[in-house]
């Protein structure tokens, strides 16, 4: 057995390995690439050793080798070598011969021919666009064999305002310099200041190769096209090429940095001629600039909306290609939309599109004619000014469809005021809410005090001599003060009726008459002087109970009584114009609206005033505008039918939306009233009746909890909340050219955070952070 091990062993070492080697061309050109593939297979878990012949004429680009193991498979191990190879020089150059040994194994493979032919570019790669190429033939590798040579190319050293300039960084570097490098230089292209920068692809890697004075050099390259903005003596600083030599053959030696810095380079730049300049310019600078209008969908419906896009083309800096002024028809709303840039490199000049995107509703049926535009600019070819056109055309407007005109909103409603009006919750301010919660507290711990220190200094003044007959006469002069016509009567039932009408509780009222027929008895009957004790004692205890509030405190309801009699009052019927309701069951909508937005800036407390002003905006079209009425009228009558189910004609387009438009059922007055009643029944009931003060506790923390619901409500209210009114654009700044975030939709609910010449800072429902135009948006929350 294990004699055929040996024998199986013997045959696998004897068995040599597997060597197939690809070229995928066998013809190029001067600076073109072609790819080497070496591949050994073997069945043997020896080490594989690869010798690859010469490559004259090619210089190695890049280099991959791996080693792979392929289980169950005839032959498990294989190692692969791939070799990129520019080519440098033209002729015929053999590849090889190539050979791999495993052991004592050998298996090889003849030399492969290629054929280099030269095209007269200075051995420059052929992915590089011409204008790199005629710039790549001025640099010049350096005079000093066996150093490092950068060069700074300029296109051209005069240029106007927005004209473009090709800015080349080309760095010679000795091949045997860079052979000895463990990692590849580092080109760092100039600092450009008063330009507008477009970095640009350049060759990766080597660029081209060339021979000087017995030395081979690499060409690395870096691009720039920049656009002058301003006009002077531009300073382009200098490039850098930055690289570190190893001081030793070891791998972990230490290396020793250098840096080259190439000569800085300046720009004439003038300013556009003043000569021809439109009136109308706005600095847009090109070649053969052309614009156009694309409307989308070409038949358009009224209150909904079509999408306007002005596009400019041509050559030059298309990112900085101003809007063009566009004058927009009556009976139509624009709003500014998504703004799109589409640059690309065409034989090294960029060109390109800018569309200007606007949203356009038109408000009523007919003919919508659309002015011409003009769009100045400088022509660069002519050096001139030139004006782009569009002529002027029309947009036939159809009527709403179905989906637009929708359902009729619930019938008008009558102008009535809240019973609490929403500033109700206002009136007191921060420092007499604060009063209201903590001068009852106080007093309330000052009477216990007062007690308690009249408890203490109570000694026997008022008790020395106390006898039975003096408390007959106390009783006698307190009963005929309380109920003096009782007393004549000397009915016992309408005595008791009176001291209870008079304010004494029932069980006070029962212990000073019972102590009042004890007195009566002994005067009356002999015998009963025994009990003056008695009598003093039970007098004692209930005059302290008089004493700690056992006589009923009256309350005065007129305060109470006269804030509701006000809040009655002011609910009354307000006088809303008849002429608004009229023109809107006339059918007169737009006059209507007119009608009713004047009477919400008169009064905005009435709720209905904004239920009509809603209804009015959503026979018009404008649903968004509707909504945001509506929920202003909601807020001020929450538990409003009519008002709830003409929201659901405009429901929220997503849930964070709806969250942020949530309406509770109360309104924050409304809550902060009841926790004035139930404070004031909490104090008052503390000072009648103070046995049952763990109750009046309980209603005491009801309204806190009622008063702490009111301002969380309020404060929620004061969010500023908007409507997105059609599509709009969510921008990183305020200004029509900054990048676009997002699209908003139509009746997204934003939250408002700051706002800043015509443009707010808002949160949308996804919580990005953006500007917006105000015009864009309609609020919701409380002026």
């Amino acid at each position: 057995m294990v004699a055929a091990l040996l024998v199986l062993a013997l045959l696998q070492q004897a068995t040599p390995p597997e060597l197939t080697v690809t070229l995928d061309r066998d013809e190029v050109a001067v600076g073109e690439e072609v790819v080497l593939v070496v591949r050994v297979r073997s069945a043997s878990d020896l080490p594989i050793e690869v010798r690859v012949g010469a490559t004259d004429g090619f210089v190695v680009v890049a280099r991959t080798e791996g080693t792979s193991v392929t289980p169950n498979a005839p032959m498990p191990r294989s190692k692969t070598i791939e070799l990129r190879l520019r080519a440098i020089r033209a002729g015929r150059w053999n590849f090889g011969p190539f050979q791999a040994r495993q052991g004592d194994t050998i298996a090889e493979v003849g030399a492969l021919t290629v054929r280099v032919t030269d095209t007269g570019s200075a051995a420059v790669a052929a992915q590089v666009n011409p204008r790199i190429r005629q710039l790549l033939a001025q640099a010049r590798p350096p005079t000093a064999p066996g150093k490092v040579g950068l060069s700074l190319l300029l296109s051209s050293t005069r240029a106007v305002v927005g004209e473009q300039v090709d800015i080349v960084t080309a760095a010679w570097f000795p091949r045997e310099l860079r052979l000895r490098l463990r990692r590849a230089p580092t080109l760092v292209p100039p600092a450009v200041e008063g330009m507008w920068s477009y970095p640009q692809p350049a060759p990766v890697g080597i660029a081209a190769s060339r021979q000087v004075g017995g030395v081979w050099y690499d060409l690395f390259v870096a691009h720039q096209v920049a656009f002058p903005v301003r006009s002077g003596d531009l300073v382009i600083e200098p490039a850098q090429m930055q690289y570190s030599v190893p001081l030793a053959l070891q791998f972990f030696s230490q290396e020793e940095r250098f840096s080259v810095s190439s000569d800085s380079g300046h720009i004439m730049v003038s300013p556009l001629p003043e000569a021809g300049r439109p009136a109308d310019f706005n600095g847009a600078v090109g070649t053969d600039l052309s614009v156009e209008r694309i409307v989308t969908p070409q038949a358009a419906r009224a209150r909904e909306p079509v999408r306007v896009a002005i596009v400019v083309a041509g050559k030059g800096n298309v990112t900085l290609w101003p809007s063009p002024a566009v004058t927009w028809p009556e009976g139509a709303r624009a709003y500014p939309d998504v703004v799109e840039e589409r640059p690309r490199t065409v034989d090294g000049v960029v060109i390109g599109t800018k569309s200007f995107g606007f949203t356009l509703v038109p408000d009523a049926v007919g003919t919508l004619s659309l002015p011409p535009i003009e769009y100045p600019y400088y022509d660069l070819g002519t050096r001139s000014f030139r004006v782009a056109r569009i002529p002027a055309t029309s947009l036939a407007v159809a009527e709403p469809s179905a989906r637009a005109e929708g359902a009729l909103p619930p019938p008008l409603l009558a102008a009535r005021r809240t019973l609490v009006p929403s500033r109700f919750i206002d009136l007191p301010g921060p420092i007499g809410w604060l009063l209201i919660v903590l001068v009852p507290p106080a007093l309330w711990g000052l009477h216990l005090v007062r007690d308690r220190w009249r408890g203490r200094a109570r000694p026997t003044v008022e008790d020395r001599g106390l006898t039975a007959r003096r408390v007959e006469i106390e009783i006698d002069g307190m009963v005929t003060g309380l109920a003096p016509a009782a007393i004549v009567s000397g009915d016992e039932p309408a005595l008791a009726a009176a001291l209870r009408a008079a304010g004494l509780e029932p069980e006070v009222v029962h212990r000073l008459l019972e102590l009042r027929l004890l007195l009566r008895e002994r005067r009356y009957a002999p015998g009963q002087e025994g009990q003056d004790e008695t009598i003093i004692e039970r007098w004692r205890a209930l005059r302290g109970q008089l004493s700690e509030g056992g006589r009923r405190r009256r309350v005065s309801h007129g305060l109470l009584s006269g804030l509701l009699l006000t809040l009655a009052l002011s609910a009354g019927a307000s006088a809303q114009g008849p002429d608004a309701a009229s023109l809107y069951d006339v059918g007169d909508l737009a006059a209507a609206r007119a009608g009713f937005a004047a009477l919400v800036g008169t009064d905005p407390e009435v709720p209905a005033y904004w239920y009509n002003l809603g209804a009015a905006d959503y026979r018009l079209g404008n649903a968004v505008e509707a909504s945001a009425a509506w929920h202003r009228a909601l807020r001020l009558a929450p538990r409003n039918g009519t008002i709830r189910r003409a929201l659901q004609l405009t429901p929220p387009p997503d849930a964070v939306s709806a969250a942020r438009l949530w309406t509770a059922p109360v309104t924050p007055s409304e809550l902060v009233l009841v926790a004035l009643v139930l404070w004031a029944v909490c104090w008052i009931g503390l000072v009648a009746r103070p046995r049952r003060a763990m109750r009046w506790a309980v209603v005491g923390g009801v309204a806190l909890l009622f008063a702490a619901g009111a301002f969380w409500l309020e404060h929620r209210y004061a969010q500023p909340v908007d409507l997105v009114v059609e599509s709009v654009a969510l921008r990183v700044s305020p200004h029509g050219r900054s990048s676009a975030v997002a699209a908003l939709d139509a009746g997204q609910a934003l939250l408002r955070l700051d706002q800043q010449r015509g443009w707010l800072l808002v949160r949308d429902p996804a919580g990005r952070l953006g500007w917006i135009p105000t015009v864009a948006v309609v609020a919701v929350d409380r002026d």
